[in-house]
C-alpha cells in the first residue's frame, strides 16, 4: 500500500509540515498514477516539487541526465540547488516513518490504512511541534 504525500516547510520555524496525504492505493500502482488521481492542491506560493518519475506533470523536477551524454555544470547546480529544498520533503515522510506503522508491510484491513497513515501525519507534526530546541 503507498499514499501521496505532500510536506511543506513552514515559514515562522522552518519545519517540515505534512500538510496532506492521499487515500491509500496498492503498491503496485505507479506514483505517478496515483499523484493524477489524488488531486492534492498547495497553499499559494508553496512551490510543488517531486523526483524525476513525476516528469511529465505540472511538478517542478530534476534534470534528468540524457542517454549517453552529460548533463552540463549548471544543471548540475541546479539539481545540487532542487536537492536542498527536496531535502525537507523526504524529512516530512521520514518523520512519518519513524512510527514504524508507516513504513512496514500493512497487515490490517485495507480500509483502515487511509485513516491510519493520516493520524501518523498529524503525529509526527504534533512531534515536530514539541520538539525541544536544539
Amino acid at each position: 500500500m503507498k499514499n501521496q504525500v505532500a510536506v511543506y516547510r513552514r515559514r515562522r520555524d522552518r519545519k517540515p509540515i505534512v500538510a496532506a496525504v492521499s487515500a491509500s492505493r496498492e503498491g503496485k500502482v505507479h506514483d505517478k498514477k496515483i499523484y493524477d488521481d489524488a488531486r492534492m492542491a498547495s497553499p499559494k506560493g508553496v512551490p510543488r516539487a517531486a523526483d524525476t518519475g513525476y516528469q511529465g506533470t505540472a511538478l517542478e523536477t530534476p534534470h534528468k541526465k540524457p542517454k549517453g551524454k552529460e548533463l552540463t555544470q549548471e544543471q548540475k547546480a541546479e539539481n545540487r540547488m532542487f536537492a536542498s529544498d527536496r531535502i525537507v520533503v523526504e524529512h516530512g515522510i521520514g518523520s512519518m516513518k519513524r512510527f514504524g506503522i508507516a513504513s512496514q508491510r500493512w497487515r490490517n484491513p485495507r480500509n483502515t490504512r487511509t485513516i491510519i497513515i493520516k493520524n501518523v501525519a498529524g503525529l509526527a507534526n504534533w512531534a515536530y511541534d514539541h520538539r525541544p530546541a536544539a
